[in-house]
C-alpha cells in the first residue's frame, strides 16, 4: 500500500513541528495540514493548510480528509473522543491509514499501567475502537507508534519531576521501590 498524501492534525502542539518537518523532509509526500480555524498557528506559504471547526462535525472532518491516504493525530492522547471522530471520518473519506496519538506509551496496555495512569485508558479505548473497526473493514489499518517516553519533552517540561537548574528531583516512596 502506498500512503503519499498525508494529512497531519496537532502540528502546533509539542510533538507536532517535529512531525510535520519529518513528513515535510520526505520529498515523495504530499502533506496537509488540518488546522481549527480558531487557530493562531501559521506555516509556511508551501504548506497547504485545511482549516476545520474547533468542534468539526464528522461530515467536515470528511471533507477535509478527502483525497488523503493517512491521516496522523499529535493532539493530545487525551482526547479520546476525538481520535474516535477523526478514525470514523478517515475511513468514511477513504483514508487508509489512521495514526492516533499514542506515542510513548511503552506498556500502555498492562493492567497496572491502566490503574495508574489514567491517560493510558483513553489511549486503550481508541486502539480498541480502531481495532474493531479494521476488522469491520478492509482496507482501513492504523498503527500505534510506540518508542518510550518524551525524555528530553520530560526534562524541559518538568514532566519527570526534575528541577535541572536547582539540581533537586522528587524522589517517589523511599527511593528503593523499582
Amino acid at each position: 500500500m502506498t500512503l503519499t498524501n498525508i494529512a497531519l492534525i496537532g502540528a502546533n502542539g509539542n510533538l507536532g513541528p517535529s512531525v510535520l518537518s519529518s513528513l515535510l523532509a520526505a520529498k515523495n509526500l504530499h502533506v496537509t495540514v488540518i488546522s481549527r480555524t480558531s487557530s493562531k498557528s501559521t506555516y509556511p506559504s508551501d504548506i497547504k493548510v485545511k482549516h476545520v471547526p474547533d468542534e468539526p462535525t464528522h461530515a467536515e472532518l470528511m471533507n477535509v480528509l478527502r483525497g488523503q491516504d493517512a491521516l496522523v493525530t499529535t493532539f493530545a492522547g487525551t482526547n479520546r473522543d476525538l481520535q474516535i471522530l477523526l478514525a470514523e471520518a478517515s475511513l468514511d473519506a477513504g483514508v487508509k491509514r489512521f495514526i492516533p496519538a499514542d506515542f510513548g506509551s511503552c506498556d500502555s496496555s498492562s493492567p497496572r499501567a491502566l490503574e495508574l495512569v489514567p491517560l493510558y485508558r483513553a489511549k486503550q479505548k481508541v486502539r480498541e475502537h480502531l481495532q474493531a473497526m479494521v476488522r469491520a473493514n478492509e482496507g482501513f489499518s492504523w498503527t500505534s507508534l510506540v518508542y518510550g517516553h518524551f525524555f528530553d519533552y520530560g526534562l524541559a517540561s518538568g514532566l519527570l519531576q526534575f528541577d535541572l537548574e536547582a539540581k533537586k528531583t522528587i524522589v517517589f516512596d523511599d527511593g528503593n521501590v523499582r
